[in-house]
């Protein structure tokens, strides 16, 4: 009875010691620095293998808009098919431009179109691929043109697997500066 008692202790010594290890893996992925001031790191998760890192704009004023409000995610896996499942691209707006971005004021959005030859090349980061890039337009005061986004996604293939970055933003160059140094920092 003995000799069965310290095997099945042995055994759970074991299990124990193989899930903390798997456990502080995923807790090592998700104690990441925000990749700049201007954000900062509001979620982490792992759904079966794919960290989720969601990012928050820093310092906004209490008045900012759900526009300025926006996350970019940081979405890591193995897997490019888990990764991009997570992640849930949208080929037309139903108020979401993909499955962790949802566009607030779905009913003011008078364009969305894929954005210009132009705005896909001042993205361009080397080792990086665009896989999606739209330009989101709403309605202003008179039922003008108003506020304008370009939401873009691009993936980049690592050692360990594939890593995609997904932001919507006003697109003025500090803006895309901004998306240019997250990128800079997967890349490192």
């Amino acid at each position: 009875m003995t000799k069965y008692k310290r095997l099945s202790v042995a055994l759970g010594l074991v299990f124990l010691v193989l899930s903390s290890r798997s456990l502080l893996a995923a807790d090592q992925q998700c104690q990441l620095k925000a990749p700049n001031k201007k954000l900062e790191i509001a979620s982490c998760q792992n759904e079966s293998g794919v960290v989720i890192l969601k990012l928050i704009p820093s310092g906004l004023s209490p008045y900012a808009t759900d526009l300025e409000k926006l996350p970019t995610f940081i979405v890591s896996g193995e897997s490019r098919e888990d990764v991009m499942k997570e992640v849930g691209m949208r080929a037309d707006i139903t108020s979401a431009y993909s499955r962790l971005i949802v566009l607030p004021y779905p009913e003011a959005i008078i364009e969305f179109s894929n954005a210009s030859k132009a705005a896909r090349l001042k993205v361009a980061q080397k080792g990086w691929r665009l896989l999606d890039m739209k330009n989101v337009v709403y309605s202003g005061s008179g039922g003008g043109e108003g506020v304008g986004l370009i939401c873009s996604t691009l993936e980049k293939e690592t050692r360990k697997g594939v890593v995609v970055v997904s932001q919507c933003n006003d697109f003025y160059e500090s803006d895309v500066l901004s998306l240019k140094e997250i990128l800079e920092s997967v890349d490192e």
